[in-house]
């Protein structure tokens, strides 16, 4: 496009000229002759000038932006209807599964609180300023396993709208969190749980001090508030984290050094330690391919880019909700099998340790809602 028939163009062409008259350029220049930089400037400036759009293109923008958006809402109520259509039942089991989920929390809540006499005498290593052993263990339990069934609520929601790579994205998080889970319910001598508790200290770290950096930048020259605030809680935090070395060794601030103790003799000597391995500990490497896929969705690797290109749609690259029966029954089945899993892990974990064994009935009590969301989403599955 030449710069007669280019409204920008020609803003851009006037911008350099009032420079030029300015004494910039000692003769008029070309376009093409202009520094890379100061182009850039320039363009950065004009794409910020709402009135270098000309009326009749701003009428024409807000006519189709209006067309578009109207059109999503059409698209995205006729998937929600679409999927509630071939999938009501077997989504509303997956939300019944959830409400299970929640009651075994709560009966496991209860199990730990009438359990604390039971609960105190299991801890190995105790510390006056902090929980330790089995208390430890069933808290980090209960926490763990709430995480997954706020997640577990979100995939539900995406899969009703159609939004499989969000729930795709979000199964992955469900998964790391059920590994994680098994390695420290698993741990008899509840050390694991008190490692990953000291971890904690080194990833706040991490993250105040990348934020320091960045305010370090001139553009926050008048945060100097917020600078001592962040310094002050990186010297707190380094505190914690002397404490924590002092207890595990200076290698507990690796990131996955806190399962050392959970993991089998043929693991626990390795230099490092990688998710994998916790996988494997924990017994999931039959989920290990789902998990790469999941990975897909979350990260920008060029394979998913590649596989979403489609030149016979109306859009080359997905950009609404879609219809993709597959999909659900994948997502489904998935979620309700790892909600399942990690139900059940802390109904007996819990019970076991607090000594109130009938909490255990909860879980046998839903294990039947648990089937029945599997067998709908699988059922359905024959349909594709």
């Amino acid at each position: 496009m030449s710069e007669n028939e280019s409204i920008f163009l020609r803003a851009l062409s006037d911008r350099i000229n009032s420079i030029r008259a300015q004494n910039e350029f000692e003769e008029e220049p070309d376009i093409s002759e202009i520094p890379d930089e100061l182009i850039s400037e320039i363009q950065d400036e004009l794409i910020y000038e709402s009135d270098i759009v000309p009326n009749d293109m701003r009428h024409e923008i807000e006519a189709e932006l209006s067309d578009i958006k109207k059109s999503r809402m059409a698209d995205a109520a006729a998937v929600r209807q679409a999927i509630a259509n071939e999938w009501g039942d077997a989504l509303d089991a997956l939300d019944h599964v959830l409400a299970c989920a929640e009651l075994i929390n709560r009966r496991m809540t209860r199990a730990l609180r009438h359990g604390g006499a039971v609960l105190i005498k299991k801890r190995p290593r105790p510390d006056p300023e902090t929980a330790t052993g089995a208390p430890l263990m069933c808290l980090f339990g209960l926490s763990i396993h709430a995480r997954a069934c706020v997640i577990a609520t979100e995939v539900s929601i995406l899969i009703r709208d159609g939004l499989f790579d969000g729930a795709e994205s979000r199964l992955r998080t469900i998964y790391e969190h059920a590994v994680i889970m098994t390695l420290i319910l698993r741990d008899r001598t509840y050390e694991a749980a008190e490692r990953y508790q000291d971890h904690a200290c080194f990833e706040e770290l991490h993250r105040l001090r990348i934020l320091q950096s960045s305010f370090a930048d001139p553009i926050f020259s008048n945060h100097a508030a917020a600078r001592e605030s962040i310094a002050e809680e990186i010297a707190e935090g380094e505190g914690f984290a002397d404490r924590a070395r002092a207890r595990w060794g200076k290698e507990i601030r690796e990131q996955y050094e806190w399962a050392r103790p959970a993991l089998p003799p043929e693991m626990r000597n390795r230099k490092r330690i990688t998710f994998s391995d916790l996988e494997a500990a924990a017994g999931a490497q039959l989920m290990r391919g789902d998990y790469i896929g999941y990975n897909y969705y979350v990260h920008a690797g060029p394979y998913m880019v590649i596989n979403h290109v489609n030149f016979n749609a109306a859009h080359i690259f997905p950009m609404r909700a879609v219809v993709d029966q597959e999909r659900v029954s994948f997502v489904g089945t998935r979620c309700v099998r790892m909600i399942r899993w990690m139900s059940e892990m802390l109904a007996i974990t819990v019970a076991r340790e607090s000594g109130d064994y009938d909490a255990i009935l909860y879980f046998c009590e839903m294990t039947n809602f648990f089937r029945d969301a599997l067998g709908k989403f699988e059922r359905n599955e024959g349909k594709l």
